[in-house]
C-alpha cells in the first residue's frame, strides 16, 4: 500500500473541476458536437436514399413480373370495376396492384384493404425521406411514388429504348398527370427513378429531362427526343405544390 506523502490527508478528496474547466470541457463538446452533425445529416440522407432506390428496383421488378402475367401489358394507372383489374372492392392507383409480387396477402387474401375496409400501408411505396425531410404528403397512406401506364401497350415491343423510359418515380401522388404534375426534390435536390429497364437513378432538379414535356413524351413516345429536352416548366419543388 502506497503511503501518503508526509503532511498530506489522506482522506482529502481529489480537487474537483473548476468552473472555467467545465465550461471548456463544454465547449469542446460542443464544437465536436457541431462537426459531428452535418456529417450524421450526409449519412442519414445516403441511408434513405438507398432505401428509396430498393424499394423503386423492387417495384421495377414486380411492374416486369406484372407484365409477364398479362400478356406484356401494363397495370392500368387506377384500378376500378370498368377497368381491369378490380381489387378488393375499391379504386386503387396502379401501382398497389404490383403488391401481389412482392408481398404476402393477409390471411384473408386482401393485398390492399382489410377486412374492415382500411387501407393497407405498403412501406416499399413510402419513400423514408419523406419522414426525415418532414415533407407534408398528399397522400398519408402512399405511395409516394408515381406511375403512368399506356393501356393496352405490349410495353416489350413498344418502347424502342426501355433505359429512357421513366417508370417509376418520387413523386406526390400515385399517378402522374401530364400537364400539372409536379416532383419533391427529396433526394439532395434531385429525385430517384427507375426506368423501364430496372436501374435506377438519382436525376437532379438542373437535368433537361426533369420538365413536363420531356417528361410526357419520354413515357408516351416510343423513344425520347433529345430535342425536348428542358421543353416545358421545371417539374422540380422542394415543399408540397
Amino acid at each position: 500500500m502506497k503511503t501518503p506523502p508526509p503532511g498530506t490527508d489522506a482522506r482529502k478528496p481529489a480537487a474537483g473541476f473548476t468552473l472555467v474547466e467545465l465550461l471548456v470541457v463544454m465547449a469542446i463538446l460542443a464544437v465536436i458536437v457541431a462537426l459531428g452533425y452535418p456529417a450524421l445529416q450526409r449519412a442519414r440522407l445516403r441511408a434513405t436514399a438507398a432505401t428509396c432506390v430498393s424499394n423503386l428496383k423492387q417495384l421495377a421488378l414486380a411492374h416486369r413480373m406484372y407484365e409477364q402475367d398479362n400478356q406484356g401489358m401494363p397495370p392500368p394507372n387506377n384500378a376500378t370495376k370498368n377497368n381491369h383489374p378490380y381489387s378488393e372492392g375499391h379504386d386503387n392507383v396502379g401501382i398497389q396492384l404490383l403488391r401481389r409480387y412482392y408481398r404476402h396477402p393477409l390471411p384473408s387474401g386482401r393485398y390492399i384493404w382489410d377486412g374492415d375496409h382500411k387501407f393497407i400501408r405498403e412501406p416499399m411505396e413510402l419513400c423514408p425521406s419523406v419522414r426525415f425531410n418532414q415533407l407534408a404528403e398528399k397522400l398519408e397512406n402512399g405511395p409516394h411514388y408515381q406511375i403512368w401506364s399506356i393501356n393496352d401497350t405490349v410495353y416489350t415491343t413498344y418502347y424502342e429504348e426501355p433505359s429512357q423510359r421513366p417508370l417509376i418515380w418520387d413523386g406526390f401522388t400515385g399517378v402522374w398527370q401530364a400537364a400539372s404534375s409536379q416532383v419533391p426534390l427529396r433526394h439532395e435536390g434531385g429525385i430517384q427513378c427507375a426506368f423501364l429497364d430496372g436501374h435506377v437513378e438519382w436525376i437532379p432538379a438542373e437535368d433537361g429531362r426533369l420538365y413536363h414535356r420531356w417528361w410526357h413524351y419520354a413515357i408516351a413516345d416510343r423513344a425520347p427526343n433529345p430535342a425536348r429536352l428542358y421543353d416545358g416548366n421545371p417539374m422540380g419543388v422542394t415543399e408540397k405544390p
